[in-house]
C-alpha cells in the first residue's frame, strides 16, 4: 500500500475513533436524560392514571353490552379516578393512591 493511501486510512481511523468517543459521551448524556424523564413520569402518577382510565373505558364497553347499571357506575368511578390522577399529574400534584393500588393489585 502506498504511503499516501496509508496516510488517508490512518486519518479515517482517527476520525472514526473521535466519532466513537463523541457517540459514547452522547450516549451517557442521553441515558441520564432518559432516566430523569422516567423519574418525572413516575412522579406524575401516569402509570396509575392510564391503568384506571383503561379499566374504566373497558368496563364502560362491557356495561353497554350487558346493560348492568351497577357496572356502568363502577366504570364511571374507575374512569373518574383515572381522570383525577391524570389531572393531578399534569398539575404537578404529588398524589399517589397506594390504597387503590393495593386494593386492585
Amino acid at each position: 500500500m502506498p504511503a499516501s493511501a496509508r496516510e488517508g486510512v490512518q486519518k479515517r481511523i482517527a476520525r472514526y475513533h473521535e466519532e466513537a468517543k463523541r457517540y459514547e459521551s452522547e450516549k451517557n448524556e442521553k441515558k441520564a436524560q432518559a432516566e430523569a424523564l422516567d423519574k418525572q413520569y413516575d412522579s406524575l402518577n401516569m402509570h396509575e392514571s392510564e391503568a384506571y382510565l383503561t379499566i374504566g373505558m373497558a368496563l364502560l364497553g362491557v356495561s353497554a353490552l350487558v346493560k348492568k347499571r351497577w357496572l356502568f357506575f363502577f366504570a364511571v368511578v374507575m374512569a373518574g379516578i383515572g381522570a383525577a390522577l391524570e389531572l393531578s399529574g399534569f398539575l404537578g400534584w404529588s398524589f399517589h393512591p397506594q390504597f387503590l393500588s393495593k386494593l386492585l393489585g
